[in-house]
């Protein structure tokens, strides 16, 4: 396999541009149960499963040269999902370190 196109992204980070207004779109690629079940997600997250992000890319084409930040429940899934992502074109893909686990563990709210 080629060397990863995607960057990676702390919580705290995540976090700070968010605040500070930088637009960036989250894609977290749990379930659809995983997203919306009792560990929540992180706020303003759109869920696009990993299962179907051949097929999800293309609603999401108009956001290829923004910034991406992609979430599962720790790593192993946002960064399969983040090839995927720039293997299709996308520019500026991040993988939140430790996922969602990080996010909690980080005392951030979640949804």
């Amino acid at each position: 396999m080629a060397d990863k196109q995607y960057s990676e992204i702390e919580v705290a980070e995540l976090k700070r541009q968010l605040e500070g207004g930088n637009e960036i779109l989250i894609i977290d690629v749990r379930n659809g149960d995983e997203f919306s079940g009792e560990k929540g997600h992180i706020p303003g997250a759109r869920n696009v499963p990993f299962a179907d992000m051949p097929v999800a890319l293309e609603p999401i084409a108009d956001a290829m040269d923004k910034p991406i930040a992609v979430n599962c429940g720790s790593t192993g899934r946002s960064e399969r999902a983040a090839d995927l992502m720039t293997e299709a074109g996308f520019r500026h893909v991040f993988v939140i370190q430790g996922g969602l686990a990080a996010w909690r563990e980080a005392g951030f709210e979640v949804a």
